[in-house]
């Protein structure tokens, strides 16, 4: 199935637009094919993967930086015959807004999660599902843009370590910056399986054959 395809397919149980709920799919697929962070207690965060994206860049022209990480990361998963024709199950995590007009750019997050955030206090680029354009922060007035990141189960204990020293409020969970988005997220993060809102967007035998393929460091 192409991926103009994909884009038609009508979720099911979710008021998401479609483009958001394949950037969703996407940034999953994309974590497990790269296995992109890799942390060790005592250590810092290290970074390992084909996605690049300058901070300073991506905090100051933030649609035209998340635009090309989301075309790149698209592009490969492409490469690695992604998407496939069995369902998986969603893989665990939560879902974090930052707010690029809030951000003080100070390196507090990144200095207290080990490197998670990088030095301008911006989530890993691997981890951006998109730039979301008007949304209702609640410690502001009006509407701004943020970034919406998917964090894996075993990095949000470092996120959370990057939120509670982040002095400005332009990053947190999206249910505590955003009740607005959480709710429209909420049906389709909550659902088991993406079968039941996207069908065929991941697939276990393609996670598989990516498995087989990568040296036994990256799998």
């Amino acid at each position: 199935m192409g991926r103009a395809a994909l884009e038609r397919i009508r979720e099911e149980g979710t008021t998401l637009p479609r483009s958001l709920a394949m950037r969703v799919a996407e940034t999953m697929a994309w974590w497990t094919l790269e296995n992109p962070l890799v942390f060790q207690p005592g250590d810092v965060v290290r970074r390992r993967s084909r996605l690049t994206a300058k901070e300073g860049d991506a905090s100051d022209h933030p649609e035209r930086v998340v635009r090309e990480i989301v075309e790149a990361r698209a592009k490969l998963l492409e490469q690695s015959g992604w998407p496939g024709r069995l369902p998986a199950r969603l893989l665990p995590g939560r879902l974090m807004l930052l707010v690029p007009s809030f951000n003080l750019r100070d390196g507090a997050a990144w200095l207290a999660s080990f490197e998670f955030y990088g030095e301008f206090d911006l989530p890993p680029c691997d981890l951006w599902v998109d730039l979301l354009p008007q949304v209702r922060i609640r410690i502001g007035d009006g509407d701004e843009s943020a970034f919406l990141s998917w964090i894996p189960d075993e990095f949000i204990h470092l996120a959370q370590e990057g939120i509670d020293v982040n002095g400005d409020g332009s990053i947190d969970w999206v249910e505590a910056l955003s009740p607005q988005i959480h709710e429209e997220l909420r049906g389709y993060t909550q659902s088991r399986d993406i079968d039941s809102v996207q069908p065929n967007l991941f697939s276990t035998g393609w996670a598989a054959r990516v498995s087989r393929r990568l040296p036994d460091d990256r799998r």
